[in-house]
């Protein structure tokens, strides 16, 4: 392994997030960081961060920041599932199953994160799956029996809950969520 250690007589230690810093304090430790010659494990001081926007405070329920978008199905559903999210395959033989979400249980916060997707086109694989999809709203909700999360079966169906209004979701929440749409629309 590379790199120095150094004993730190502390009582905890967090990962910092730029989420809740103002723009010289990020720029203060990108610019310490690369004078140290310190290369991120994972990028935190370059992170993206979303914040929330007035049309999504006016929206209320939900964001379409990341909306009317057609992405390659399979792509997104490899994507959602290496971060957690749970999401069936939409299929066409039956005419479509109509906008279903992606979901994501947040379970530190009390909700789940929801990214509603279609199918869409006439393409299909030969097991009658679309090849895209286009995508629509982010929303929260908070399940009314958390339990049913772990205990909702594949389709979801069984999730029973309120939405929550975006600018109740905590910030750092939103904008990681944000962060793994904005994979999926980027790369699939």
């Amino acid at each position: 392994m590379h790199g120095k250690f150094h004993a730190l007589d502390v009582g905890e230690i967090s990962l910092w997030h730029p989420i809740g810093c103002d723009v010289a304090e990020v720029l203060a430790w990108r610019e310490r960081l690369n004078a140290l010659g310190i290369v991120q494990p994972f990028k935190q001081a370059h992170r993206e961060v979303y914040l929330i926007t007035d049309a999504e405070r006016r929206r209320d329920l939900y964001s379409n920041r990341f909306a009317d978008h057609i992405v390659k199905q399979h792509q997104m559903q490899a994507l959602a599932r290496l971060s957690g999210w749970s999401k069936k395959v939409q299929v066409g033989y039956d005419g479509g199953m109509g906008k279903y979400p992606a979901r994501l249980p947040l379970p530190r916060h009390g909700l789940v994160a929801e990214y509603w997707v279609e199918g869409t086109g006439e393409e299909y694989t030969d097991q009658g799956s679309f090849l895209y999809l286009a995508n629509d709203q982010l929303r929260f909700m908070r399940p009314t029996d958390p339990a049913s999360v772990a205990k909702a079966s594949g389709s979801w169906r069984d999730l029973v809950g309120e939405t929550v209004r975006i600018a109740d979701v905590p910030p750092l929440v939103l904008s990681e969520i944000m962060r793994h749409c904005d994979l999926f629309v980027g790369v699939a």
